[in-house]
């Protein structure tokens, strides 16, 4: 995942989603994205109320096994960063030469996962919300033929 910036303070996520996925995004059937809940993602989806980054060391595992066992988000003081746009590269690694996707990003909370979108039945994960629109570029270029409006 990359942090990029846009308009300003605005900041997009960026994140690599195999095939299937990235197909159902952009097309609109698939409005979550989710990620597990473990330190790596809690310090690049979340910060301290304060501000504050969170590391990522033992203090960050205790919180993810909070949040695993159903403790709210409210009880860590932890926010989601406020990123604006989900910029999904359709690889194994960010380029620009790679199929694309951008949306809004609604927001970022922690909630049992859909099955139909591939999360274990039960489990609890970062969920990404999604916007009702997608972009899609290819080489960099936006791609005329992959604009989807949810209607």
């Amino acid at each position: 995942m990359k942090v990029g910036k846009m308009n300003g303070n605005h900041k997009t996520l960026k994140l690599t989603i195999n095939r299937e996925w990235f197909i159902s995004i952009a097309t609109l059937e698939k409005s979550e994205e989710y990620r597990e809940i473990k330190p790596y993602w809690l310090v690049r989806l979340f910060r301290y109320k304060s501000g504050k980054k969170i590391k990522q060391n033992k203090n960050a595992e205790q919180i993810c096994e909070g949040l695993r066992s159903g403790a709210p988000v409210s009880k860590f003081d932890i926010e989601p960063i406020d990123y604006r746009e989900v910029q999904f590269f359709n690889g194994a690694h960010f380029s620009e030469q790679l199929p694309t996707i951008k949306t809004a990003c609604r927001e970022i909370k922690v909630k049992h996962g859909n099955v139909k979108w591939g999360a274990e039945e039960g489990k609890r994960y970062f969920t990404i919300e999604l916007g009702d629109s997608v972009e899609a570029w290819l080489n960099g270029q936006a791609s005329a033929t992959m604009i989807f409006l949810k209607q």
